[in-house]
């Protein structure tokens, strides 16, 4: 742990290098800030760790994981360092100055600037259109970078500089040779790391009495030594160079880690290098390593699929990564498990084993039902699609090929309520979108498809903009060199991840209360315009008043839902909603100048915070509460007659995350039986639990005792006793729903 007074020096001095560099061309700022960075803000060998590599957290900084996009300032960090029980006078003073500098100076800072800047241009109406009235939630991140970690291992440090040198010698381009030499000066911060490290290691073996621990400080010492001039050649060598580059990059995914790993694994088990029981020690203190670095919803890796050139010993490191994932109980890192007819079998029989005993790993993708899916909406060859990495709560990237965002949620039920009343918020009653026309006057449901349409138009465009402006910002911003080192093309062209030249440089939106809107449409069809058992104008009231003293009418509204031919009614406007989505998402990609910018349904804690700003809706549901995620299923055991109860087919094949609750009264056998049903009914990603309430009640009350408890929360894993009593609550309710 640095001292107070380090800290402080260490970001001082930061800010300085980046003001000298202030003009100069990014990569050049960037190298020089990192050069202040590492290997100052390295930290010791934990007592557990069989790898070298920890870095102290400080309140600012340069990364590109989600929350730390960019040149950063985390304000909970500068806090902390401010209310330290020894900070001094004069110490606080140069605390207050840094902070009053990065305020402003921050990475997303700018971004937001330049979007409000943008804002008059793209809304002329005035109606602050990149506002958030509930509508949309921006998300200021860039995700989705997965750096080719295979090359990495495969050719070290010294074929980076070597391929790096080549192109430096024959190019005459000032950015391009800026960028290269950046890139050539990243790997000397990476090789001083490593050579500090090493001698770090073997003085301290010198002091070790404990003869167990000397030599596992030697192995350290001897495998640093080697990755600093030479390409790993054992398992140890080649995770050691992955985990101080993913440390020193800011990256927070990993990619296809059993592809890069595997042939590593397997020859050092054959050649008796490594036992099993020392392998699957080193992968545990790798996951505690990763888990260490609070990457949030990131720390994913990918394990399984088509498209490995290696399979037997990537599958053999697949079983490991289970294996390792069962014994250390953290949240990180996220395993994926891709699978498809004709992989080990062995592999998802391992995995749903584990998900039946309970653990939270690893994420099923089906590569049968995916790779078609992302080779179509994607717009990439079908050998491209098969380096598929997935990417939030249900979107993909290629893997070192693509970024692919999501840019923000939009709440599409919000949507409906301004489409219903002229633009207007029925809580607040400000204008919020375009005035398409009222209920009260559509004398069809026509016209509430066409004022929808508009307005989701209108809303889907403006986050594409913001993205547009975040990209283009970031690239004056930053270069993210050792990213971009492993990203392709990036090298060869002498260019960024960000660069417009980048083929897959893409984004998305994630979109909340889909379902509620295709009920809500199908339950005004039928009970407005069919049945006309309610006029429009008296149901906008009613909706104002949510439901108060309208019982009879809301109970008419959900009842309605209730019957085939209206419950099919909505799972077609559904698929209408996600055709407007996917031809929006190609217009607004063009416009853009992005590869694509795809959708996605939303998870997790955004349907509580849409929820509490939208107003009732036409389903029945009350104002300010939780919108309903159509991919959220329990899956129960009928007793009489006793079968299991499956959520309809045409609802599983929807495309994005699903999150199954499986109840715990089903025995490990139907659990397994229930998985490979899902696979054969065409789930394309699966999330499972066998959580209960039981469990997670006897959590809130306890939490010391079940801090092992995990769950999801959109496409991130979480410790259920850590998270705020109102996101505790919604997790109750979805077991109930």
């Amino acid at each position: 742990m640095k001292s107070l007074r380090r800290k402080i020096c260490i970001m001082e001095k930061f800010t300085r290098v980046y003001q000298e560099f202030q003009t100069a061309e990014p990569s050049v700022r960037e190298l020089n800030c990192l050069e202040v960075l590492f290997p100052a803000t390295m930290q010791p060998v934990g007592k557990r760790d069989r790898f070298v590599g920890r870095v102290e957290p400080l309140p600012i900084g340069i990364s590109i994981y989600e929350g730390y996009l960019g040149y950063f300032y985390d304000e909970g960090r500068m806090q902390k360092m401010l209310e330290h029980p020894q900070l001094t006078f004069k110490q606080e003073l140069r605390l207050r100055t840094l902070e009053a500098f990065w305020r402003g100076e921050n990475s997303v800072a700018k971004i937001r600037s330049a979007q409000r800047q943008a804002e008059e241009k793209f809304t002329p109406d005035k109606m602050r259109r990149f506002r958030n009235h509930g509508v949309f939630e921006p998300y200021y991140r860039i995700s989705g970078i997965n750096p080719d970690y295979a090359k990495l291992v495969q050719v070290g440090i010294p074929g980076l500089r070597a391929e790096l040198q080549s192109i430096a010698q024959e190019d005459e381009d000032d950015k391009k040779r800026a960028m290269i030499t950046s890139m050539l000066g990243v790997l000397d911060i990476l090789v001083r790391v490593i050579n500090q490290y090493a001698v770090y290691a073997r003085d301290l073996s010198d002091e070790c009495v404990h003869e167990e621990s000397k030599a596992e400080l030697l192995h350290m010492a001897s495998a640093l030594e080697t990755i600093s001039d030479s390409k790993p050649t054992t398992f140890r060598e080649a995770v050691q160079l992955i985990h101080l580059f993913s440390l020193l990059s800011g990256t927070g995914n990993y990619g296809r880690l059993d592809v890069a790993l595997g042939d590593f694994l397997k020859n050092d088990i054959e050649s008796e290098e490594l036992t099993e029981e020392l392998a699957l020690q080193l992968m545990e203190s790798f996951w505690r390593l990763i888990n260490a670095r609070q990457l949030g919803v990131e720390g994913r890796l990918v394990i399984g699929g088509k498209g490995r050139s290696n399979e037997e010993a990537a599958d053999q490191f697949a079983q490991f990564a289970l294996r390792t994932s069962a014994s250390v109980k953290e949240a990180l890192p996220q395993i994926c498990l891709r699978y498809y007819d004709g992989q080990d079998e062995s592999l998802f029989t391992q995995a749903a084993g584990l998900l039946s005993a309970g653990n939270i790993n690893p994420l099923l993708f089906n590569d049968s039902v995916l790779i078609p899916y992302i080779n179509q909406i994607y717009g990439v060859s079908e050998e491209e699609a098969e380096q598929y990495i997935p990417n939030g709560n249900g979107g993909f990237v290629i893997w070192h090929r693509s970024i692919g965002g999501p840019a923000g949620a939009v709440n599409l039920l919000k949507i409906l309520e301004l489409s219903m009343n002229g633009g207007r918020d029925f809580i607040s009653g400000v204008e919020v979108g375009p005035d398409f026309g009222k209920f009260a006057k559509f004398h069809n449901l026509d016209g509430i498809w066409d004022a929808f349409s508009r307005e989701v138009e209108y809303f889907v465009e403006a986050l594409a903009i913001q993205e547009e402006i975040l990209y283009t910002v970031m690239n004056r911003e930053a270069s993210f060199i050792f990213a971009s080192l492993l990203h392709d093309q990036c090298i060869s062209d002498g260019h960024s991840i960000l660069d417009d030249d980048i083929p897959f440089l893409g984004s998305g939106v994630e979109v909340a209360g889909i379902k509620n809107v295709g009920d809500s449409l199908a339950a005004i069809e039928s009970v407005v315009f069919q049945d006309k058992l309610l006029y429009p104008v008296k149901l906008s009231y009613i909706i104002g008043e949510d439901y108060e003293g309208f019982e009879n009418e809301r109970e008419l509204l959900s009842k309605s839902l209730y019957r085939r031919n209206i419950k099919n009614r909505s799972d077609g406007f559904i698929h209408r909603i996600e055709q407007l989505l996917s031809y929006v998402g190609v217009r607004d990609a063009k416009k853009s100048g992005m590869h694509h910018f795809a959708h996605c349904p939303a998870n997790g804690k955004i349907n509580m915070a849409f929820g509490r700003k939208t107003a009732a809706s036409a389903d029945g549901r009350k104002a300010k509460t939780l919108l309903d995620c159509s991919l959220n299923h329990r899956i129960i055991l009928q007793q009489y007659p006793e079968k299991i109860v499956f959520p309809d087919t045409e609802i599983l094949q929807r495309n994005g995350m699903h999150l199954f609750q499986v109840s715990k009264n089903l025995n490990e056998g139907q659990q397994i039986t229930i998985l490979e049903a899902l696979r054969q009914l065409g789930v394309g990603q699966m999330v499972i639990s066998v959580l209960d309430r039981n469990t997670l009640e006897a959590a809130r009350r306890d939490p010391e005792n079940y801090r092992d408890v995990m769950v999801r929360l959109g496409s991130g894993t979480v410790r259920f006793v850590e998270l705020d009593p109102d996101t505790q609550e919604q997790i109750i309710i979805q077991l109930d729903d």
